[in-house]
């Protein structure tokens, strides 16, 4: 029997070929992300570059040491390749075991039970959060004591919100030649002075 998995769109429970990301309803609202725009080559460059240049290289050899490739291991195996945010079955390239309460305030950094699967959106979401919180005044305090439950929630308003904006941001975009033409159907039919001045000045078709 082939891999199955749910779609990736939070919230989204359709069974699609492990191979895909999205279901065909919601790939089209994710075909011009800038995340699938990049090949897995350039991906792992980059991942490469940031190891190198500007993770901490105690972080930096913590992550490649054999203890905690073992751990990572178990975690995957454990949580079967599911987020814990979402739920979906991860691909292995888009998978990230993440300490709950951060590494660097732990007591134990090899504690499964301070482990668990994000995907690499989860992660960048997380971490944007976790730098937010512990900048504030007694932020480091309030990091030990979020739990994965707490966090799932966090996560998952974080990342309705950046859809929010990037389907904001389409909308904001000139009208498409379809589009003015509707728009100047709607103003010779009613006589609406709001879509004949905006047409004015974008609608070549339209004549008073």
């Amino acid at each position: 029997m082939a891999k199955v998995h749910q779609c990736g769109e939070i919230r989204c429970h359709r069974i699609i070929p492990f191979d895909q990301r999205y279901c065909d309803v919601h790939a089209k609202l994710h075909a011009h992300d800038a995340y699938h725009n990049v090949s897995h080559k350039q991906r792992l460059e980059s991942y490469k570059t940031y190891n190198r240049e500007h993770r901490d290289q105690v972080a930096n050899t913590f992550y490649h040491s054999q203890e905690w490739q073992r751990v990572r291991t178990y975690v995957v195996n454990r949580d079967m390749y599911a987020s814990g945010v979402s739920g979906i079955t991860l691909a292995d390239h888009d998978l990230i075991v993440d300490h709950v309460v951060p590494r660097r305030l732990c007591k134990d950094p090899l504690d499964t039970d301070n482990l668990w699967c994000l995907s690499r959106r989860e992660h960048l979401a997380k971490t944007k959060m976790e730098k937010h919180i512990a900048n504030k005044p007694n932020g480091d305090n309030v990091l030990k004591h979020l739990n994965r439950q707490k966090w799932a929630v966090y996560i998952d308003r974080q990342l309705a919100r950046e859809k929010t904006s990037r389907r904001s941001l389409k909308r904001s975009y000139p009208p498409t030649g379809t589009q003015k033409r509707a728009m100047c159907t709607l103003a010779f039919r009613y006589g609406n002075d709001s879509y004949k001045s905006f047409l004015n000045g974008g609608c070549l078709d339209y004549k008073k």
